[in-house]
């Protein structure tokens, strides 16, 4: 029998810095084997949320669960490196590469915890993904583009085959062109099987891509539901999406309307 259960879920967070409480009861889940967006404002606590839930920073209240083959497991309280072992996965926003280190290097940092003949065969599959990476394997990350650091940060969190991935803003700061290779590869990746949970400010392309969206406000649900009804929400889009015509004037609604063609549909073009 097929597990319904969302392969993620939190109830309830509370958590913040020193004695400022940032979350104030934010519950989400993520469905197993599905996309789910988070947005709202700067200062509404996505960020906050995404490092709660990976355990860098301690829950105040609340329970977060992991089910990753139908088992249940409670990580509340679990430090970062359990809930990667157990297939929790996360790319964060800022510093994700080693920049010292050489491609290769910073792929094999992510396999520390099966480390032996099974590394070579991860290398491969990660090249596969990202075949710039395995051109530039001796190359020194340091020396990458912001758009080729993103991507070798995501093939790092990929070399211990999560099944669930955290993802903190993976197109902040980039051109738009890389930008459209970034979430195209977040399509092929959830293709594969692998569960994301993305908090993203390009609200309407990560909407876009996502079974569900949760907006956030302060600290708290504002909104949630399925990605392409939270983009065209009348209330969504005046607060948080900016309106459709000052975002097409700005040339976010250029070329193709990408929001309009379904996710396999933008797979099959690809191949």
């Amino acid at each position: 029998m097929t597990d319904a259960r969302p392969i993620f879920e939190a109830e309830g967070l509370q958590a913040g810095y020193s004695d400022v409480n940032i979350l104030h009861g934010v519950s989400v889940s993520v469905p197993r084997g599905g996309t789910v967006s988070v947005i709202g404002p700067n200062g509404s606590g996505k960020t906050t949320l995404l490092r709660a839930l990976f355990g860098f920073i301690p829950l105040r209240g609340g329970r977060v669960v992991f089910r990753p083959e139908g088992a249940e497991h409670d990580v509340s309280d679990l430090p970062p490196h359990r809930r990667t072992a157990l297939g929790i996965g996360f790319v964060p926003q800022l510093d994700n590469v080693f920049p010292s280190m050489t491609v290769r290097e910073n792929l094999e940092l992510g396999a520390f915890l099966e480390p032996g003949r099974t590394v070579a065969e991860r290398l491969e599959r990660v090249y596969a993904w990202f075949p710039l990476l395995a051109e530039r394997r001796r190359q020194r990350a340091g020396t990458l583009s912001g758009g080729e650091r993103q991507m070798l940060a995501l093939a790092r969190a990929l070399m211990p085959n999560p099944k669930l991935l955290l993802l903190d803003e993976p197109s902040a700061g980039l051109a738009p062109m890389v930008v459209d290779a970034i979430f195209e590869q977040l399509e092929e990746i959830n293709h594969a099987g692998i569960s994301l949970m993305i908090v993203e400010q390009n609200a309407r392309r990560s909407l876009a891509m996502s079974d569900w969206g949760y907006v956030l406000e302060l600290g708290r649900n504002r909104f949630s539901g399925p990605g392409p009804d939270l983009l065209h929400d009348p209330k969504v889009v005046d607060l948080y999406l900016g309106g459709r015509g000052r975002l097409a004037a700005a040339g976010e609604l250029a070329g193709e309307d990408y929001e309009a063609t379904p996710p396999a549909e933008r797979l099959r073009r690809r191949r």
